[in-house]
């Protein structure tokens, strides 16, 4: 990590840069190792202790969510490009991704789902003065 980045921040014209990062990561799928070096940079002033860990989380990101977009709404192939378009239909795939996201989990979590799933019904809950019916009796 580099803090002294002011010659970079006045040649790039970029105001509030303050940390240059660079990454070397190491990928082991199997027998093959990958190594990649990657750089970012911010307007953070971070120790780099601090700042490795944000990079992770980033990529977590990038690897779940942006993965999903790609495939579940081929948003790499959109070609939604003009005024406020891209934007109001970023907005519009979110929606529909947390709709989703909220209706399995209703489904997931519900009790009568779960034992709906399980093929047996809940009893109900039984009012004043009523019996309760055993389970070998019929009905229940």
């Amino acid at each position: 990590m580099i803090h002294d980045v002011a010659w970079l921040r006045e040649r790039h014209d970029w105001p509030g840069l303050q940390s240059v990062i660079m990454v070397e990561s190491v990928r082991e799928i199997g027998e093959r190792i990958e190594r990649e070096t990657r750089f970012y940079i911010t307007s953070l002033l971070l120790l780099a202790s601090v700042l490795g860990p944000l990079v992770r989380d980033h990529w977590a990101v990038e690897n779940s969510l942006h993965w999903v977009m790609d495939m579940v709404f081929r948003d790499d192939e959109c070609r939604v490009r003009k005024d406020h378009a891209p934007a109001n239909f970023t907005t519009i795939k979110h929606m529909a991704s947390n709709l989703m996201r909220n209706a399995t989990a209703k489904r997931l979590h519900a009790p009568e789902a779960q034992s709906r799933r399980m093929g047996r019904r809940l009893p109900r809950k039984p009012r004043r003065g009523m019996m309760i019916p055993s389970p070998d009796s019929p009905g229940f």
